[in-house]
């Protein structure tokens, strides 16, 4: 498929999410047979989001890129608590 382009590859993931990961896993695939592995990651990070499937397509996207996909493996990312400072807060 010469010339194809990929330009919506990734807006469509996005939209499809982690409960359409087969069709996702589609697109990244084509984009992997035109030598695109940079589009393909886009397209498994653009459909990263929370949902029944988000670790299964994690872990497909980071075997199909050798990549890794998101933050797998370590659930939600840690917040830090930062302290109020006793000057400047009170006199707003």
């Amino acid at each position: 498929m010469a010339g194809r382009r990929f330009t919506r590859d990734a807006v469509v993931a996005s939209r499809l999410g982690t409960d359409h990961w087969r069709e996702v896993e589609a697109l990244a695939t084509s984009a992997l047979r035109s030598e695109r592995r940079d589009l393909a990651v886009e397209v498994f990070q653009a459909a990263d989001r929370p949902g029944r499937h988000q670790q299964r397509l994690r872990e497909r996207g980071t075997s199909r890129t050798g990549m890794v996909i998101g933050n797998a493996g370590r659930g939600r990312p840690s917040l830090r608590v930062v302290p109020r400072s006793s000057s400047g807060l009170a006199q707003r």
